[in-house]
């Protein structure tokens, strides 16, 4: 699983978060995107049992709304434009 955690951590450029926990499962998120796109809610991540250490990672995907209501949203983001969302936080020029 380690292979699994690293790999993941590698493509999401190190910024992995913790998503949520149970007893059973920890779900990590890409922590680069998200959508709404102010939101902290990661667009998809991992999931793994840390009871099972052999195990494999299984790939999540996370949010409530359906992609394609959002994606426009995120794309615009993507090329730079403009957060239409009254609460977007803008981090960078």
């Amino acid at each position: 699983m380690a292979s699994d955690l690293n790999r993941f951590a590698h493509f999401a450029d190190r910024y992995v978060g913790v998503h949520s926990r149970t007893t059973d499962q920890v779900l990590l998120g890409d922590m680069r995107y998200g959508l709404p796109v102010q939101s902290a809610t990661p667009l998809w991540g991992i999931g793994f049992s840390p009871a099972d250490p052999g195990g494999r990672a299984n790939r999540q995907n996370f949010g409530d709304q359906p992609r394609s209501d959002l994606s426009g949203q995120l794309w615009q983001k993507v090329k730079g434009g403009a957060c239409e969302q009254p609460s977007c936080i803008i981090l960078a020029p």
